[in-house]
């Protein structure tokens, strides 16, 4: 994958991160945090912490209870390498003011682009085969992209 693609990636996953604190429909919320979140994931932001899905799930709703209708932001470009990446966000009350700012940085897994792909195929409703017949890919290749098993490269 080209540093390219991956900060694309990753900008994505930070950007849904975000998106899951404004999330007013819980079952939206849920699905976003398990979209970029590993299973046993563990999120740290003082004075708040949680492990699992059920515990971000649970600081996320303590968060959106302090802030109703307001908007996280990322502000900065993904700065990643080592398996590290930082990026800065702002949290905006429903007038775009800007109330609070901040920073985040996070371990990032080797699970790659497959569960957005899967998510991007997902609100599309269409299939695997469909996929892959305009990708020009083998379903077994966008298979093992979904699964984690492989890794996408800008030729195949």
């Amino acid at each position: 994958m080209t540093e390219t693609a991956a900060a694309t990636d990753l900008a994505e996953t930070v950007d849904t991160h975000l998106r899951a604190y404004c999330e007013p429909d819980v079952t939206e919320r849920r699905r976003l945090v398990e979209l970029v979140w590993s299973p046993d994931g563990a999120l740290i932001d003082p004075p708040l912490d949680g492990t699992g899905h059920d515990g971000i799930v649970t600081m996320v709703e303590a968060v959106l209870a302090l802030y109703p209708s307001h908007v996280f932001r990322r502000t900065t470009a993904i700065d990643a390498h080592h398996g590290v990446l930082r990026s800065s966000w702002e949290l905006a009350d429903p007038t775009g003011a800007v109330v609070v700012t901040g920073m985040d940085v996070a371990d990032v897994d080797d699970q790659g682009a497959g569960p957005l792909l899967r998510e991007w195929r997902s609100r599309r409703r269409m299939s695997q085969m469909e996929l892959t017949h305009g990708a020009e890919v083998s379903p077994r290749h966008l298979y093992y992209v979904e699964t984690g098993r492989s890794r996408p490269s800008r030729e195949r």
